[in-house]
């Protein structure tokens, strides 16, 4: 079931999914297979996420660049959210 949550650093409400992945096909990177040493989650492949909305860096460092310790991305499954998201 998926719950309904406030994020408490942008103020958007969120929707948190615990049982539907969201499906390799919306990312628009090269796909994710056992075995190849390519993560586009890992520092250094931030153009192959959506924008950042958040991100822990050091000063200085630039948005969407390398240089994060934490960054959070959008989901692409925009199927459960409403009007303005």
């Amino acid at each position: 079931m998926s719950q309904f949550r406030k994020d408490i650093f942008t103020g958007r409400w969120v929707i948190v999914a615990e049982t539907e992945a969201v499906p390799p096909g919306d990312f628009r990177f090269k796909k994710f297979t056992r075995g190849t040493t390519f993560c586009p989650f890992c520092e250094t492949h931030e153009a192959s996420t959506p924008p950042e909305i958040f991100a822990v860096r050091p000063g200085g460092t630039p948005a969407n660049g390398p240089g994060w310790k934490v960054r959070v991305v959008a989901s692409l499954d925009r199927k459960r959210l409403g009007p303005g998201c």
